[in-house]
């Protein structure tokens, strides 16, 4: 009985979306068991060591941590929060920043208005009219007291395309590429304010695609180029399913955009994104 305690075992983890398969197959080999039936008995037994393999890997993937941890500084990183109104919702791209030497709020200023020059020039031109950047956050990282600012000189601005914008609940992803591999050295943005006429069938035309993959290489360039000389990095607090001391960044080298929209409720109307 050893196989079912450990599909037990495994059941009371929350991968939710194997529950009811996994109380499925317990029901099937308890009845199995209780019966004495062979053939039943090992069809259920067969199901069982296929559900064990597909844990396994679901296991190798699961690199997330879980529970309360105290703060886990990133040296010389600023978190910096792109803040949108659309269909009446607040939403939020956040991204990171880090730089040699010391962030003060005099930087952080300078860095801001870097980001919405950027933003205006690479993000803007691939957003509906119905989106409007509304402020910019940039957060120190660097200790749990550390410096944060809020930017909004020149701001609201709306997105350059005249179409209205796609769904709420619905968008792409652009993914930001590491020179490492693994969860930890990946990280990804949803574009915010989709224009609805660059969807057809769930999928985005590959020339939008295209767009909005140079929109944040050239964003990321163009911050690297200014004065303080920013790096765009992906942030990890944790490695190996254990919290870190201090967390570790990761420069951004290359970015790639996903054509298959993605849905997600929290993002529907009503429901803020």
């Amino acid at each position: 009985m050893h196989i079912y305690n450990r599909i037990w075992t495994w059941l009371v983890k929350d991968h939710r979306r194997q529950m009811l398969i996994a109380q499925l197959v317990l029901q099937v080999v308890i009845a199995a068991w209780g019966s004495g039936v062979p053939t039943l008995l090992h069809a259920a037994l067969t199901i069982s060591l296929a559900l064990l393999a597909y844990m396994g890997k679901l296991e190798e993937r699961d690199t997330m941590c879980e529970g309360p941890h105290p703060y886990i500084p990133v040296v010389q990183v600023v978190k910096t929060e792109l803040v949108y109104e659309v269909l009446d919702q607040v939403v939020e791209n956040v991204l990171h920043f880090s730089k040699v030497t010391t962030w003060t709020i005099s930087d952080m200023l300078e860095f801001a208005a870097q980001v919405k020059s950027a933003w205006n020039d690479n993000i803007r031109p691939n957003q509906s009219t119905d989106c409007a950047l509304t402020k910019i956050r940039v957060t120190d990282l660097t200790t749990e007291t550390s410096a944060a600012i809020e930017y909004v000189t020149g701001l609201p601005l709306i997105g350059a395309i005249g179409n209205g914008v796609e769904n709420g609940a619905q968008t792409v992803a652009t993914k930001f590429i590491t020179a490492g591999r693994g969860r930890s050295h990946r990280g990804r943005a949803y574009n915010v304010g989709m224009p609805d006429n660059t969807v057809t069938n769930n999928r985005i035309t590959d020339a939008y695609a295209q767009d909005l993959t140079d929109g944040w290489n050239q964003f990321r360039a163009d911050i690297l180029g200014g004065t303080q000389e920013a790096i765009q990095v992906i942030v990890s607090l944790c490695q190996g399913k254990a919290w870190l001391e201090e967390g570790e960044a990761y420069a951004v080298i290359d970015s790639s955009t996903d054509v298959w929209v993605d849905s997600q409720r929290r993002r529907l109307h009503g429901r803020g994104m």
